[in-house]
């Protein structure tokens, strides 16, 4: 418990400090901007709208509107070395926070996740929604002079799955958006040739809408939600294409099922620990040519943490 209260302190602080220096309705200056979608042609300026904790992993989400000349509310990921070890004070003096978790320097973390985002861009095999939209990358300038990389991507309405509580949803419900998540992450990984390498409920946001009723505004998911992987800085590539028979979805998830299942008791979990590997082939054991998944036998599967 003391380490969970370490490491909330250091995200209290460290959002004090970006609050101070990066506050809502402040106008930023652009340079260098390289589009990436005509949505984002040119790009000067953007106000900051909103600012988004994450796990201070080597930037900082904002959403924020750009210049007129596009007119585009769109998340901002800013790559500010304010979140480097060094400023965070990690505990253990090996660029990991007091519950080990590894962290890096804003330069770092946009070097390593730009070229994710322009690889999956550059597969149209890959079904558009299951990421971002990436708008390209640029630099901005503060009012202190320091000049920091930036990445825009889409913003998508939704919450992400730590957010949200799937005791509240029926089976059916949580596994739409499961089998969404899954067959993403497969088709990251065989058409663009991207491991996510930090898939979990916190980097998965699923879509909700704003439902009006008697006078009261509340978001709900839909029946047939988008589903979208984000946050790509711990990814990392496969050199080759896996074997076509492997891109089947059970190869990987028979051992990652666990990860995503309710505990002993039943409570929370996106799947049903009784009945998940029933569930997933079904779901995939016959194949879906629509998805290029092959027909797999139980004997085919090897369950070799981290072979996939």
């Amino acid at each position: 418990m003391g380490e969970v209260n370490s490491t909330m302190g250091q995200a209290k602080v460290a959002k004090a400090m970006f609050e101070a220096k990066y506050y809502r309705g402040s106008v930023l200056e652009v340079t260098d901007w390289e589009p990436k979608s005509m949505k984002i042609p040119k790009l000067e300026q953007i106000t900051l709208k909103q600012i988004k904790l994450g796990s201070f992993n080597g930037a900082i989400v904002f959403v924020v509107s750009t210049d007129c000349s596009s007119d585009v509310e769109a998340i901002c990921k800013i790559y500010d070395d304010m979140l480097s070890p060094s400023t965070l004070r990690c505990s253990t003096g090996d660029g990991r926070n007091s519950l080990g978790q590894r962290l890096i320097t804003g330069a770092y973390a946009f070097k390593e996740e730009k070229p994710v985002y322009e690889r999956l861009r550059s597969k149209p095999e890959i079904i558009q929604g299951i990421t971002p939209e990436y708008y390209g990358h640029g630099k901005i300038k503060t009012g202190s002079g320091d000049e920091w990389s930036i990445i825009l991507i889409e913003h998508v309405c939704g919450k992400t799955l730590d957010q949200v509580d799937p005791a509240k949803l029926e089976r059916d419900q949580r596994r739409v958006i499961m089998r969404k998540l899954i067959e993403a992450d497969s088709d990251i990984m065989y058409y663009g040739r991207v491991v996510h390498k930090d898939l979990a409920p916190r980097n998965v946001i699923v879509e909700t809408r704003t439902v009006h009723s008697g006078g009261n505004e509340t978001e709900e998911i839909p029946e047939d939600p988008r589903v979208c992987l984000i946050d790509f800085v711990n990814s990392v590539f496969l050199e080759k294409a896996k074997n076509g028979r492997l891109w089947n979805p059970i190869f990987r998830w028979s051992w990652k099922w666990e990860e995503w299942a309710a505990d002993e008791s039943g409570a929370g979990g996106w799947l049903d620990r009784d009945d998940a590997e029933n569930w997933m082939w079904e779901e995939w054991g016959k194949g879906k040519p629509e998805k290029g998944y092959r027909a797999v036998e139980k004997d085919d599967v090897i369950k070799v943490c981290g072979s996939l």
